[in-house]
Formats: structure tokens, C-alpha cells, sequence
């Protein structure tokens, strides 16, 4: 009989657990919540690191409670792991929300208020379609599709290589994922998309 493979989701303690946990038990797979080192197991197939939250609260709750390390030594086993909205920031360099906060820092760029002109409201909130720039596994056939966002901020790399996807909004167009070796991360919310968004999850239990 083939293994479930055993998922952990990075608990920050302002993330949205509850939606993703609806969306991975669509599929056949285990879910671990890891809010602490201690809580991590070498067993684990696949990270996801949901959104919601600001920046400089998750990125203090990553460091205090060790998730920064699980997070680096998953990605440099070359397992799967998938990060969504602020998860997605949090990879690069640093912020500007509420002054300057360091990330990550395994892709270099920073995270910016969104403005736009002519002046649009703020947070982006609601569903805009996404534009595909180089294929990414967990996309596939849903490239071009609609998805749910919600933020006020957003990613403006260094390197234009990692971009899968653009969004527009207004006068800007902006990084709405990102796609590097075993690194798959999301602007938008798939677990809030629809059918669409599922198919995500299923790709990324399928690359496991």
C-alpha cells in the first residue's frame, strides 16, 4: 500500500491553518501543524507556509520559535514546499512594511506597498487573473486562471527568473508567483480559489 505522504503546515500563529487543512484533505494525505522546532519530524514530505499576517510579526515568530531553521533545511533537502502570500514574502530579502524587516533572504528582493495610478483602494482584495511567464508544475493547466488575493503588499525581485506568474493592478504589474528547483510560492490564496486553486494542492501532493 502506497504511504500517505505526511504534510506540515508552519503554524505563525496568524495564519489561516483552517482553510489550508480544508484543502489538503481533499487529497489522501496526513497534516502536521509545526508551530515550534520541537514539533518538526525528518518524516515530513512537504512544507506549506500559509498566509495572512503581517510581515514583521511572522517573520519574528519564524525566528523565536525555530521555523526560519525548519524552513531553510527543508528547502535545502529538496523537498517540496509551497509558501503563500506573506510565506511567499518572507522568502526574500526584506520589507518595508512598518519599517525595515529582514527575511529569509533565499531569493533577493524586497516587499513594497502596492501603489498604483491612478490611485486604486488598497488592500487588493478579491479574484484577478494571473499571467503566465515560464511553466511551473504546480500551475500546469491553470495558467491564466483566476485566482484570490488579498494584500497590500508585494514582491519585487532581483531575479527575473523565478517569476511563474504576473497580476496587474492598475498601472502595476507584479510578481504573483514564483516557481525555483523544489520552491513554489503564491501571492494569492489557492486554498480561497475555487477548483482551481485545489488543483494546486493536488500537483503539489503529486510532486511529493
Amino acid at each position: 500500500m502506497k504511504k500517505k505522504p505526511n504534510i506540515g503546515i508552519i503554524d505563525t500563529g496568524t495564519s489561516n491553518l483552517r482553510s489550508v487543512d480544508y484543502a489538503l484533505k481533499e487529497y489522501n494525505v496526513n497534516v502536521l501543524h509545526i508551530s515550534s522546532y520541537e514539533d518538526f519530524s525528518n518524516n515530513i514530505d512537504g512544507i506549506i507556509v500559509p498566509g495572512i499576517g503581517s510581515y514583521p510579526v511572522v517573520m519574528k515568530k519564524m525566528r523565536d520559535k525555530g521555523l526560519a531553521e525548519i524552513v531553510l533545511n527543508q528547502i535545502s533537502t529538496n523537498k517540496p514546499s509551497m509558501f503563500i502570500c506573506v510565506g511567499m514574502q518572507i522568502l526574500f530579502s526584506k520589507s518595508h512594511e512598518f519599517g525595515e524587516t529582514k527575511g529569509l533572504d533565499i531569493f533577493k528582493g524586497e516587499v513594497k506597498k502596492i501603489v498604483t495610478y491612478p490611485k486604486k483602494i488598497v488592500p487588493v482584495i478579491g479574484w484577478n487573473k494571473v499571467l503566465l511567464k515560464k511553466k511551473c508544475p504546480l500551475l500546469n493547466d491553470n495558467s491564466n486562471f483566476c485566482y484570490y488575493f488579498t494584500h497590500s503588499y508585494f514582491v519585487k525581485t532581483e531575479e527575473e527568473n523565478i517569476i511563474s506568474t504576473t497580476a496587474k493592478y492598475g498601472s502595476l504589474e507584479y510578481c504573483s508567483s514564483i516557481s525555483h528547483k523544489n520552491i513554489f510560492a503564491f501571492q494569492f490564496h489557492p486554498e480561497k480559489s475555487g477548483k482551481d486553486g485545489l488543483k494546486i494542492y493536488k500537483n503539489f501532493i503529486n510532486l511529493i
